[in-house]
């Protein structure tokens, strides 16, 4: 199990890893709901949360769109996936 302070996500893709990240599956009333931990050493947006920023504009449930570039990745841009 995790760290308790673990930021996490609910994966849009169950059993697909993109970075080798640490995967969370939780069975409530026979469903299965795989969440992805992130990694603040890897992660700008966890480090952030973990390091005190109060808002980040994503609300809980809404679904991001994140968009980085190909290694050695610098950036990352993040804004609302509507179509997902």
């Amino acid at each position: 199990m995790p760290d308790p302070r673990s930021q996490v996500t609910k994966s849009i893709c169950p059993g697909e890893s993109v970075y080798g990240e640490k995967k969370i599956s939780v069975e409530n009333d026979g469903v299965k709901t795989e969440y992805r931990v992130w990694n603040p050493f890897r992660s700008k947006v966890c480090a952030g949360i973990l390091g005190g920023v109060e808002n980040i504009h994503i609300a809980p449930g809404m679904k991001v769109w994140a968009c980085s570039t190909s290694p050695p990745r610098r950036w990352l841009t993040l804004s609302p996936a509507r179509s997902l």
